[in-house]
Parts: structure tokens; C-alpha cells; sequence
């Protein structure tokens, strides 16, 4: 069962789980390249990933993440970062399992934000090897974080706040509607005191 991840694209990835597996694997093999002939096998190892939040279109890691993945997946990861060269902000990576594609998502204060903002992204192409730079800082409807610990390993620092926080909202209904997330945990008027443990965590 897929979780969500981003309020904004609930109804893309709700279709998009529908399309049939055999369907899916044909798209794939048409839009990856000669250059990635095992496209396919990191796209499994993806979906076999026991890190990481997966949708039906990628898989979303934590960097401290990247370490403990197949090392299939490292050295596809380790290409596009010398491709893309300025990544050290980055604080997700996102696994296209459709197209050969990684980004870098940057989400500043993801420990202590508990449902942090995208400010930034890094798109890395890797037929093409063209890389697209994206800045979400002034964008009044920014993709939101929540459920951070589907991100990270059970041995992360934070990961017991990071799921007692979503147990909280889960019991309140805070994460009922995927596609008024976003504005139910920005502007909900007990947000501050749910967030209140993650207040000075760095």
C-alpha cells in the first residue's frame, strides 16, 4: 500500500497505480535508453527497497539513506551526483523508476521542521545528461513533508519523533484528506502544539 507524499500530486499518483504492471514495464523500456540496458533491474530493486518511501513512480530516500541501498542503486545514484556536481544541500533523492532520472530535493530544517517546504530541486537526466535547477522558495503552494520517518531508517536520530508526530495526526485525521494536507497541517489551529516536541531539535 502506497503512502502518500505530496499533497499537490495525490491525483496523478492515484492514476497512475492503476496502470497495469505489464503496461507500466512497456513504458518503461520505451523511455530508457540503450545507455541503461538494466534499467529495469534498478527499477525492481527500487520497488524491493526496504528504505525509503515508494510511490508508484519513484522512490524517495533520505541522503543518509543512500549508503545501506543496493550497491546496483549507489553506483546509479553516484553517476548523476557527478553530473549534477553541486548537490550538498540536498536532503531527499528521488529515483524516477519510469525514466532514467535522479533528483535532489532540498528540504531546509528536516529534522527539526516537522512538515518541512521544498525549496529547491536538482533533476538529473541520465540519458541526456542535462540537469534542471528548480526554486520553490517564493512558490506560496510548496510541496510539504509528512510521515518523514517513511524516509530515513529506524536507526535515524529522529525517526521516533518523526513517527510519534505522524501517530498524533493520524489519531486526529490530520492525514485523512491527501489532497488538503497541506493545508490542514499548515493551518490547522493545533498544529503548534502537535509540532511542539520538535521545537530546538537540530
Amino acid at each position: 500500500m502506497y503512502h502518500e507524499c505530496y499533497c499537490d500530486w495525490i491525483a496523478i499518483y492515484v492514476t497512475a497505480e492503476f496502470v497495469h504492471e505489464s503496461d507500466r514495464q512497456s513504458n518503461i523500456m520505451e523511455l530508457a535508453p540503450n545507455l541503461y540496458p538494466d534499467f529495469l533491474v534498478l527499477t525492481k530493486l527500487c520497488r524491493r527497497s526496504k528504505v525509503g518511501k515508494l510511490l508508484p513512480d519513484a522512490l524517495y530516500v533520505h541522503v543518509s539513506v543512500l549508503p545501506t541501498l543496493d550497491p546496483l542503486l549507489q553506483d546509479y545514484e553516484n553517476e548523476a551526483r557527478q553530473i549534477a556536481i553541486s548537490i550538498e544541500s540536498a536532503t531527499l533523492v528521488k529515483f524516477n523508476t519510469e525514466k532514467p532520472s535522479i533528483s535532489y530535493l532540498v528540504y531546509p530544517d528536516f529534522n527539526s521542521d516537522p512538515h518541512p517546504a521544498l525549496q529547491a530541486s536538482i533533476q538529473v537526466d541520465l540519458r541526456s545528461g542535462e540537469v534542471n535547477h528548480r526554486n520553490y522558495s517564493n512558490t506560496t503552494n510548496s510541496f510539504i513533508l509528512h510521515r518523514k520517518e517513511n524516509f530515513v531508517t529506524t536507526d535515524y536520530p529522529h525517526y521516533q519523533q518523526f513517527a510519534a508526530l505522524t501517530r498524533q495526526e493520524e489519531a486526529l485525521g490530520l492525514l485523512d484528506n491527501p489532497r488538503s494536507i497541506a493545508l490542514v497541517l499548515l493551518g490547522n489551529n493545533g498544529y503548534q502544539s502537535i509540532a511542539s516536541p520538535f521545537k530546538g531539535i537540530r
